[in-house]
């Protein structure tokens, strides 16, 4: 009985992925192309960089509550079907909320309101989704199935990105270069209501225990050798996402400062289109790498591959675009291989089935954590360097970015990776 369940419940991919694409979507245009582009609206051009680091600092400690808050409870629901599934929806129609906020508000206060909760939303998203994985999927088919997860991540980072920076584009012709951030929220809203109707309706969750135990139970159980792999998993990858954020926060400015383009804000949505696009050629081809041959040697290929396109970019793309396309092209394809490489692996070592949602919470809280850490650390570094050298600030965001890709992956040599199976390679 409980195998027939199984089988007629366990949902196709795209529809299981649905979630990761809005999220993915609000991502790209409200944090990556709209909220630098609101700040050089109201910053001076000596503090844009605090700015932006202080507001994504904001971000990251309201993704954290929503996140804790969202796991501890999907975890904790008495067993039915409805146990994850109202906070992705809810997710989803909290971008209505967004929306109107932005669509009404004419100052500064009231446009960063309306971006947290685009973040909010996404991470109600996020911390509900990614558990089901763990949910629904057997553990040796979780490489294939985290590809089309990342593929759609990397749809909705594309198609986010260039049409933010297109709206933003044409806005900058008009006297209002602001007046972008409406259609862009009602793109956000269509989207957000169509993808979270098709997820409810297809994707069926099947029961399962309650787990009331609570997130601090879990951090003051004693930790053994497989949580203590976890936590190191999560530092390794903690650092190596502060290199991406600490790149992909203030590209914008990259392009702006470094490349000179007068059409910055359109060319850096293409630019993060292109690295999109190598997300969604090398996404898929990890999973399978990940189920056939372990997920921690791409890894470690993506390790290498992020920093030589680090090296392409801050070199080489001033002097053509083609260079700064085929540098975000490789970004792209090491960020999406070790996206799917990454995800499968945390469900591989998981200590504990029951506290799915939980260590994935955790997962993801480091995520953020990166990104606090870089964003913090990054603004003011890249205020200061810029105004002893002109440029400077940039040498010093991507030498960064450089030594955590490769310490990451480096910290990563002491986890042993589990075989299809469940056991421990020997």
């Amino acid at each position: 009985m409980h195998g027939e369940a199984e089988a007629v419940d366990r949902p196709k991919p795209l529809w299981m992925s649905l979630p990761r694409l809005t999220s993915a979507f609000l991502q790209s245009a409200f944090v990556i192309i709209a909220l630098p582009v609101i700040v050089l609206a109201y910053a001076p051009e000596d503090q844009k960089g605090l700015q932006l680091g202080l507001l994504s600092a904001l971000s990251v400690i309201l993704t954290v509550v929503v996140l804790l808050g969202t796991a501890i409870a999907s975890d904790s629901l008495p067993g039915s079907r409805r146990r994850r599934k109202p906070f992705v929806i809810f997710g989803h129609l909290l971008v209505l909320f967004a929306a109107v906020v932005i669509s009404l508000g004419h100052s500064y206060p009231a446009l960063i309101t309306a971006i947290m909760l685009m973040v909010a939303s996404r991470s109600a998203i996020d911390a509900a989704h990614l558990p089901l994985i763990n949910d629904l999927i057997p553990k040796a088919e979780r490489g294939r199935f985290s590809a089309p997860v990342g593929f759609m991540q990397v749809a909705g980072a594309a198609g986010g990105a260039v049409l933010a920076g297109y709206l933003a584009q044409e806005a900058e012709k008009t006297n209002h270069v602001l007046s972008f951030l409406p259609p862009l929220a009602l793109w956000a809203l269509t989207l957000a209501l169509a993808a979270g109707a098709v997820f409810a309706i297809r994707v069926i969750e099947p029961p399962s225990e309650a787990n009331p135990s609570g997130l601090a139970a879990l951090l003051r159980n004693r930790a053994g050798s497989r949580e203590r792999a976890y936590y190191r998993f999560m530092i390794a990858r903690t650092i190596y996402l502060i290199g991406i954020f600490a790149v992909l926060l203030f590209f914008v400015y990259l392009v702006k400062d470094v490349f000179k383009a007068e059409d910055y804000k359109l060319m850096s949505g293409i630019y993060y289109a292109f690295a999109a696009l190598g997300a969604a050629l090398f996404t898929i081809p990890a999973g399978w790498l990940s189920d056939r041959f372990g997920c921690l040697p791409v890894i470690y290929g993506c390790g290498i591959a992020q920093a030589v396109s680090c090296v392409i970019v801050f070199f080489f793309g001033y002097l053509h675009p083609l260079f700064a396309a085929t540098g975000a092209l490789l970004f792209g394809a090491a960020f999406g291989a070790m996206f799917a490489s990454s995800l499968a692996l945390s469900t591989k070592i998981i200590p504990r089935a029951g506290d799915a949602a939980k260590y994935m919470a955790l997962l993801i809280v480091s995520t953020y954590a990166a990104q606090l850490l870089g964003s913090l650390s990054a603004g003011p570094a890249l205020d200061y360097f810029n105004r002893l050298s002109p440029g400077g600030g940039y040498t010093a965001l991507f030498f960064l970015a450089v030594v955590c890709f490769l310490g990451g992956a480096a910290i990563l040599f002491r986890i042993e990776e589990p075989a299809a199976g469940g056991s421990k390679k020997s």
